[in-house]
Formats: structure tokens, sequence, C-alpha cells
């Protein structure tokens, strides 16, 4: 269909019109794309929660105290996942290269893409100091492992 304008005024009017309706357009969807984000965050929070802050899936019960730390085992990140019920708990020492720091909610950060580390020490209640860490330093982490893929931390090396 083709429409034909009188006046240079039609024109502009029109072209007014399409201007209008775009910034309308333009508002709503970014209204809908923020309400969204909002919506499948809070509905993922709880699993999130669970996941990453009580990482504790491998037991039905957990302790109501935890064992002594002993010596720190020294295993690899392949080790402590193909054998995690052989640590859980313990005291071990696992270097690799850090990844995800500062881009995943909470405390943590992936050693070689397979471990978690919470830079949280629960237990002293104090955070671990990495304003050295970066993302892609190799780095020897020591702490306490929870099964299946979780060291929290007590201390954190740069290699």
């Amino acid at each position: 269909m083709t429409q034909t304008f009188s006046s240079h005024g039609d024109v502009m009017d029109l072209q007014r019109e399409i201007r209008r309706k775009t910034i309308i357009f333009g508002v709503i969807a970014a209204i809908l794309a923020v309400a969204l984000a909002t919506t499948v965050s809070a509905a993922l929070y709880p699993l999130i929660e669970e996941r990453f802050f009580y990482p504790s899936e491998s037991s039905d019960q957990e302790p109501t105290t935890l064992p002594p730390m002993s010596e720190a085992i020294p295993v690899s990140a392949d080790a402590l996942l193909n054998e995690p019920s052989n640590y859980h708990l313990k005291r071990v020492a696992v270097s690799g290269k850090v990844s995800q720091l500062g881009l995943v909610r909470g405390p943590y950060f992936l050693l070689d893409e397979k471990i978690w580390v919470c830079y949280y020490n629960h237990e002293q209640g104090m955070w671990i100091d990495i304003s050295n860490v970066k993302n892609g330093d190799d780095a020897t982490v020591t702490g306490r492992f929870w099964s299946p893929d979780t060291i929290y931390a007590e201390k954190i090396e740069k290699a």
C-alpha cells in the first residue's frame, strides 16, 4: 500500500509519529527485559544459593563439629574430583589456574575450571586476601575440601 503526501508537513508528522512509537516500544522492551531478568534471577537464586553457599550435597547430614585441621594433603584437581569422598572435610593443597574470579555471585572462583574455591573462611569468619590474584594466575589453595568440588580456603598463594 502506497501513501501519498500532500505536503512537507505530512511527511514531518509521519516521521515524528514513527520516532514516538520507536521510543515507546524501546522503553517497553527495556522494561520487559528487566522484568524477565529479575524474575529469572529470583527463580534461580535458591538453586544457586543451595549449590554455591551450602555445598553439602555429598552427605545426608553434616557433622555438628568439623574434624580438626591436619597437615594439608597435596592433591591434584583431577585426583580430588575422581575420589572426592576420600578428601571430604580434609585439609588439602591444590594448585591450578584461577578463573571466574569476580564473575560469579559470592566469594568464589574456579581452580583449573574444575574446583570451586571459596575465599571466605567460614570457620574463622574472615576473608582470605586475594588482592594479588587475578584470572589466569597459577595459584595454590590450601583449605578444607567439601565434596563434591569445593575448597573453603584458608590460604591462597600465587605461584
